[in-house]
């Protein structure tokens, strides 16, 4: 078992650098026990935090390798991880902390972080967060405008799923009952109905690709949901597979205006110095220099309009 632990830091890295302190506070919350406000306006696409992890563990970690590794953490990074919330009291309580608190790193590690893990739960939430391989780091990002002592916010689960689901989720998991915007608002039902309409796009994607005309209208239906439901969350798959059946039919038009909104998509979420945005760029004017290009032909896809 390989327990990984590195140097503890935390880097600020903002689109804006006219100032040094983070565009957060940590305070108490009403209902959430700890989490972060905004204390100024932070803009679609800026950088929040990123963020290298307390400690890094595997999945299956035991709890006398968990404790040798906290007991390698400096006193500082040991009070941070102490003071992390515990939602399984019924566990040994580092334990329970690493399950309250971790994000996935990889497909077999999760990460401990000192403010990365003090985001709380949104079914909308207003911060996309990934961790960059290449600088070992958790990043943060705005996917919306955020307005001073606005709450910044991830999510914790499967965002498609029905509230109830959701509900059901983290009540099991994290201890607690969603009260956000969406599942203590008006119409739950309706907000259901749009997120499953993504989750029925996204799954015929595969059988669409010989109908292009039906796959544009359904991907635009799809993304008008994402927007009414103020989801980053979901567009990424929707629009690269447009993008893809866009350079089968020979439509180089219509690639490349799939091809930006992919790229602007991974500059809000993810940024421009990740891999993702780099590889979005890359599509735009890529079209036709594409071994399946026009592999089914010639036909107008249409674009995101």
């Amino acid at each position: 078992m390989t327990i990984s632990k590195g140097v503890h830091t935390v880097l600020m890295l903002y689109l804006s650098v006219s100032t040094l302190a983070p565009p957060f506070k940590l305070v108490d919350v009403p209902g959430k026990g700890r989490g972060l406000l905004a204390t100024n306006a932070i803009a679609r696409g800026e950088r929040i935090l990123a963020e290298a992890p307390l400690l890094r563990y595997s999945e299956t970690i035991s709890p006398s390798q968990l404790a040798s590794a906290i007991s390698k953490l400096s006193s500082p990074d040991q009070a941070a991880f102490a003071a992390l919330h515990n939602a399984h009291p019924h566990l040994p309580q580092a334990i329970g902390i690493i399950r309250t608190n971790g994000l996935e790193v990889n497909d077999t590690e999760g990460g401990v972080f000192t403010f990365g893990s003090r985001f709380n739960h949104s079914c909308a939430p207003n911060v996309s967060h990934h961790w960059d391989e290449r600088r070992q780091v958790q990043v943060f990002q705005a996917n919306r405008a955020i307005t001073p002592n606005e709450e910044l916010t991830i999510y914790y689960v499967r965002l498609l799923d029905s509230s109830e689901t959701r509900k059901t989720k983290l009540r099991t998991r994290f201890d607690f009952e969603c009260a956000c915007e969406v599942c203590a608002g008006v119409d739950v039902a309706a907000s259901d109905q749009r997120r499953q309409l993504v989750q029925s796009t996204t799954d015929q994607l595969p059988s669409l690709g010989s109908s292009p005309l039906r796959l544009v209208i359904k991907v635009r239906e799809a993304l008008k949901a994402l927007d009414h439901e103020r989801l980053a969350f979901g567009r990424g798959q929707l629009i690269f597979d447009v993008w893809q059946v866009s350079v089968m039919y020979g439509d180089k038009a219509s690639a490349d205006k799939w091809a930006k909104l992919l790229m602007e998509l991974r500059r809000v979420t993810d940024g421009i110095d990740s891999e993702d945005y780099a590889e979005a760029k890359a599509l735009v004017g890529s079209a036709a220099r594409h071994p399946m290009f026009a592999a089914m032909g010639r036909k107008v896809v249409g674009g995101p309009e």
